[in-house]
C-alpha cells in the first residue's frame, strides 16, 4: 500500500474510530473505504469517472446523504474531484497534479 493511502485510511480509522470500539462501521464509513481501496488497486484509475450518485446509492443500498458525506470527505483528501455539470472523477496523484494539466486532461476525452 502507498504511503499516501495509508495517511488517508488512517486519517479516515482516526475519524471514525468505530474499527476495534465494539460499534459497527458507519454506512458512510464502508461507502469511503470501498472506493478509497478501488482507487489503491486500480480497480479506478486516475481520470476514471465514478458512477452517479443514484448509482453509488444502489450499489451500496445508502441514501443520497451517505453518499454525498461519502464523497465529499474523499473530495477533501484529494482521492477524487468534480467537474460541475460533468461528473465525480478519481484525481491524478498529487505528483502529478498541476491546475491546468487537470483541467486539459480531465475534459480531454470530453471534446473527441
Amino acid at each position: 500500500m502507498s504511503h499516501r493511502y495509508e495517511a488517508i485510511l488512517g486519517q479516515l480509522a482516526t475519524v471514525h474510530r468505530a474499527e476495534g470500539s465494539g460499534r459497527p462501521v458507519s454506512k458512510t464509513q464502508r461507502v469511503i473505504e470501498d472506493i478509497a481501496e478501488q482507487i489503491e488497486t486500480g480497480t479506478l484509475k486516475p481520470g476514471d469517472r465514478l458512477p452517479s450518485a443514484a448509482d453509488l446509492c444502489r450499489r451500496y443500498e445508502v441514501s443520497t446523504a451517505v453518499v454525498g458525506r461519502a464523497t465529499l470527505w474523499l473530495k477533501a483528501v484529494g482521492l477524487i474531484e468534480g467537474v460541475p455539470g460533468v461528473g465525480v472523477f478519481v484525481a491524478a496523484p498529487e505528483s502529478s497534479r498541476s491546475p491546468k494539466g487537470r483541467q486539459e486532461g480531465r475534459l480531454s476525452g470530453l471534446t473527441r
